[in-house]
């Protein structure tokens, strides 16, 4: 027998299949890096078409994670952050753009791959996955950032399933094992199709293989077209009916040692959006969102007729008894002089002005006085519903628009 007979023998010899009795598989809850949209231990996707916010959406997570502000299983726990990226300058782009979004850039790396044997200098996740495992382990790195995911893939066609998932699963194993999250930035194609998952440039793979997916659009109901849309595109493991959040842009001057600022940005979160990307992107349901959003329009007005605050979980439960999707009545409010106010800890919608008429909640008496409409803070996703975990606001928050100055600590 020669060598190589055995050592397949050896091999086969060596290979085993058993049955283990569920009984002895201990349940396990979820953990979510951001609860409820990001799991811990996953690798997840940011898709969009170019210039959205993708890479500021994932300085700003970078940001949190160091500083242990998501809401999840790491809060309160800051971990560090591998952030590669192939597209962006360090020194003139994200470096400026982490200490605007108030990152702890001691916990913040960049990962430089060094060339071997006349490889170059690209990182791969065929040659690299046990270095950057070791990496995770030795730096307690929480989250693993790859602006874009398609600058990991060496010798990879991304439009075949096969080497899709023989490329990412090895490193979801890897997160798992590790406790360490992944987001990957991928673009969407040209040509839009029937789901949001299929827009993304590649194999249909790519939506198969993560748990969870965020996608990006400019919102329609943005006058200037600058607000920015995120809402769930996949979440195997928690709701896949959460509030798509709003965000713009505020310009920002960090200081450098040259003494010039470094002109960036910052993301400032805002309201809830009653869209979906996949809605904005695809056009599902246009002519019938259209419809039913003048028949809910009609319906808030007659509910919030008697021009006093109503708390918003009772105008959610009469728009359920009325028929009408909680969607399909955020659009509405939209379209009507409402205000939303915080009254203790409850957010209430209030009408500017209409007749007589209630829709199922108890009426404030007229001579009850209106709060004022409330002052939204910087990165606050508070809107017509709550969301169930708040995320924490910056501290240097600004109180007033125009440009804010960050102003580098001391190391």
């Amino acid at each position: 027998m020669s060598a190589t007979d055995t050592i397949i023998a050896e091999a086969l010899t060596a290979r085993r299949i058993k049955l283990t009795p569920v009984s002895e598989i201990d349940a396990e809850p979820v953990e979510w890096l951001w609860e409820g949209r990001f799991p811990l231990a996953h690798l997840s996707l940011a898709a969009g078409k170019p210039d959205l916010g993708k890479s500021q959406f994932a300085v700003w997570l970078a940001a949190q994670v160091s500083r242990g502000r998501l809401p999840g299983d790491m809060h309160g726990k800051p971990r560090g952050v591998i952030y590669y990226a192939t597209e962006d300058s360090f020194k003139m782009t994200i470096r400026p753009r982490l200490e605007a979004a108030d990152a702890d850039l001691g916990k913040v790396y960049r990962l430089d791959p060094v060339e071997y044997e006349g490889s170059g200098y690209s990182l791969s996740l065929v040659d690299d996955l046990d270095d950057l495992a070791e990496l995770v382990e030795e730096n307690e790195i929480g989250l693993v950032v790859f602006d874009p995911l398609v600058s990991v893939a060496t010798g990879t066609d991304w439009n075949k399933a096969a080497d899709v998932r023989a490329q990412l699963s090895p490193l979801t194993s890897m997160l798992e094992a590790r406790r360490c999250s992944a987001v990957g930035l991928v673009h969407f194609r040209k040509a839009f199709g029937s789901d949001v998952l299929g827009q993304i440039a590649g194999s249909g793979a790519w939506g198969q293989v993560v748990r969870a997916a965020v996608a990006f659009a400019r919102d329609p109901d943005s006058e200037d077209q600058k607000r920015v849309v995120m809402s769930q595109a996949k979440n195997n493991l928690g709701r896949s009916d959460l509030p798509s959040l709003t965000f713009t842009f505020e310009p920002v001057a960090v200081p450098t040692k040259s003494g010039k600022d470094a002109n960036v940005s910052r993301i400032v979160w805002g309201e809830e959006s009653a869209w979906t990307v996949e809605e904005i992107i695809t056009g599902k349901n246009t002519d019938n969102a259209k419809n039913a959003t003048d028949l809910a329009q009609e319906w808030l007005a007659t509910c919030l007729a008697h021009g006093v605050p109503m708390p918003v979980g009772e105008v959610k439960k009469s728009a359920d008894a009325a028929g009408h999707a909680w969607r399909t009545v955020q659009r509405a409010a939209k379209l009507l002089p409402i205000t939303q106010n915080k009254r203790a800890s409850t957010w209430q919608m209030r009408l500017g002005a209409g007749a007589s008429g209630v829709c199922g909640a108890e009426e404030i008496p007229a001579s009850s006085s209106a709060p004022s409409a409330p002052h939204t803070p910087n990165n606050s996703l508070q809107g017509l519903a709550q969301l169930p975990v708040e995320l924490a606001t910056s501290p240097t928050s600004p109180t007033s628009p125009g440009r804010r100055v960050v102003r580098r600590r001391s190391q």
